[in-house]
C-alpha cells in the first residue's frame, strides 16, 4: 500500500507505469479516480453535517439546561439515577427439625432443601420427620 501511495503521489513515477497504458485506458482510469474522488468528497460532505447537527442538538440541550438552571453534572449526579436498591437482610431460618446421635453430637435442619445424611437415614430406618420436630419454633 506504500508503495502505491509512493507512486500515485509523484508524477513521475506514476507516468513511468502508465508509459504503456492506452489513451483510452488512461482516460478511463482518470474517470474512475474521479468518481472516487466525488464519492469521498460527498461521505465527507456527509459526516460534516452530521456532525454539524449533532453540534446544535447539544447546544439546544445545554441553553434548555441553562434555561432551567440545571447542569450536565446534576444529570450525570441525580440520585435516581445511581440509586442503588437496598438489598433485604438474609434472615437465617431456625431449624425445625433436630436429631442427636449416639455420640451426643446435635444435627439439625431447617426442613428445606435435601436433608441431610444422618436424618435421610433415620427416615429410611422407618421414623418420621415428625419425631425430629422441634416443637418450640412451630407457630400455631
Amino acid at each position: 500500500m506504500d508503495d502505491f501511495i509512493k507512486i500515485a503521489l509523484n508524477r513521475n513515477s506514476l507516468k513511468a507505469l502508465t508509459k504503456e497504458f492506452y489513451i483510452d485506458e488512461l482516460e478511463k482510469f482518470s474517470n474512475n479516480l474521479s468518481i472516487i474522488i466525488d464519492q469521498r468528497k460527498e461521505q465527507k460532505e456527509k459526516l460534516e453535517e452530521e456532525a454539524r447537527n449533532k453540534i446544535k442538538k447539544i447546544e439546544n440541550i445545554k441553553s434548555l439546561l441553562d434555561e432551567q438552571g440545571l447542569s450536565i453534572n446534576d444529570l450525570l449526579n441525580y440520585p435516581v439515577v445511581n440509586q442503588i436498591k437496598p438489598r433485604k437482610p438474609k434472615v437465617k431460618l431456625l431449624p425445625k427439625y433436630r436429631l442427636i446421635d449416639l455420640e451426643g453430637n446435635t444435627h439439625e435442619w431447617t426442613g428445606r432443601g435435601l436433608p441431610p445424611k444422618i436424618f435421610k437415614d433415620h427416615f429410611s430406618r422407618g421414623h418420621s420427620k415428625e419425631s425430629c420436630l422441634i416443637v418450640k419454633n412451630i407457630s400455631i
